[in-house]
């Protein structure tokens, strides 16, 4: 049965907790500055590395070069910073440093606790939360609005695994799985040595929190360079899918999306949910209700599509068993790069596979 896989194995977090001269900066800074505040401290680090085969190896290595840079006096960096010219932007390492890391970044987090042995009902709503993103783009588009995340399980957010290290709160943890990785794809490092994530520039991270499955509204923020929230909305999880198409798509930055006059179109209707009543009547009421327009729509075809989905998911909830259900049954790989949820009218017998349309 597949295990949500926590964002930071225990193996992986930094002994003793993130050391204090790691200073994340205190000011918002402006992406396109972040090159020329950067390049000391990227030539430290060309000048300073040294190849290895071992991931763990690697991982040491990053963390001491960050130490280093943040625990040396002003004069140091500022030899650095003085001699190099700028750089493309303030991530610019050598390829090894991109390359073997030893997973690749998520931008889908759980931050509450879903283990199914202690938190049944947390893990129940999840699965209802991850069954709900299928139905999501309301205009009838294609793809999963988490299809953009790596494999092997784009659907699947990946969860924190130790909460009393840090409080659990994204602005919070999102930085802190950066620095217990040492993930140079997203870290930077300045010249007065504080910590910045230029790569948290137009990115849009999508959050479940114990909210979330309390209220069925994920939490979709940008974060400034600094790690400080620059946007932030709760949304029901069928509006993710036209808010990622556009971001993923065109370009559009959240805030354009969430803005109150485009609300009407991006989050109509954006009430909480009740992720304790059955799967069908929760969309089914939405339905109803005209907050959720599927073209087509009954029951019997909305149980159709859901078998598709999600197979097997229906019947153990039948029996009150939906704990058991195992988050690889998910519909994964092309198939959720290239669906439409929209229901066609007609037997549901005749439904094809998504892959298929």
């Amino acid at each position: 049965m597949l295990q949500l896989e926590p964002l930071i194995p225990p193996t992986d977090l930094w002994p003793g907790g993130i050391p204090t001269c790691l200073r994340v900066e205190p000011s918002p800074v402006d992406w396109f500055d972040t090159a020329e505040i950067s390049k000391g401290w990227l030539r430290f680090v060309q000048e300073e590395w040294t190849e290895s085969e071992s991931l763990d190896d690697q991982l040491q290595q990053r963390r001491r070069l960050m130490e280093r840079w943040a625990s040396a006096s002003q004069d140091f960096r500022d030899t650095y910073q003085a001699r190099v010219s700028l750089p493309e932007t303030a991530l610019d390492y050598p390829l090894p440093l991109f390359t073997r890391i030893r997973r690749s970044p998520k931008h889908f987090f759980c931050i509450a606790p879903v283990d199914r042995e202690r938190h049944a009902t947390n893990y129940t709503r999840l699965v209802k939360l991850l069954i709900l993103l299928y139905t999501s783009l309301r205009r009838g588009g294609k793809s999963h609005p988490m299809s953009f995340e790596p494999d092997p399980y784009p659907q699947i957010p990946a969860v924190f695994p130790d909460h009393t290290r840090s409080s659990p709160a994204p602005e919070a943890l999102i930085p802190q799985y950066c620095l217990e990785s040492a993930d140079f794809r997203y870290i930077s490092m300045t010249q007065t040595g504080t910590v910045l994530f230029p790569r948290f520039y137009n990115k849009i991270f999508t959050v479940i929190d114990q909210e979330a499955l309390t209220t069925g509204q994920l939490i979709m923020l940008e974060l400034h360079v600094n790690g400080q929230i620059k946007d932030y909305t709760r949304l029901r999880p069928w509006h993710a899918g036209e808010i990622m198409m556009y971001h993923n798509v065109q370009g559009w930055p959240l805030a354009e999306m969430i803005d109150w006059s485009m609300r009407a179109r991006f989050l109509p209707r954006n009430n909480p949910l009740d992720l304790d009543q059955p799967l069908v009547d929760i969309i089914d009421s939405a339905q109803q209700k005209r907050e959720l327009d599927i073209h087509g729509f009954t029951r019997e075809l909305l149980t159709a599509q859901i078998e598709v989905f999600v197979p097997g998911y229906l019947e153990l909830e039948r029996q009150g068993l939906e704990v058991q259900y195992d988050l690889a049954n998910l519909m994964t790989g092309d198939d959720i790069r290239a669906y439409n949820y929209m229901i066609p009218p007609g037997d549901p017998a005749r439904r094809q596979a998504p892959s298929g349309q």
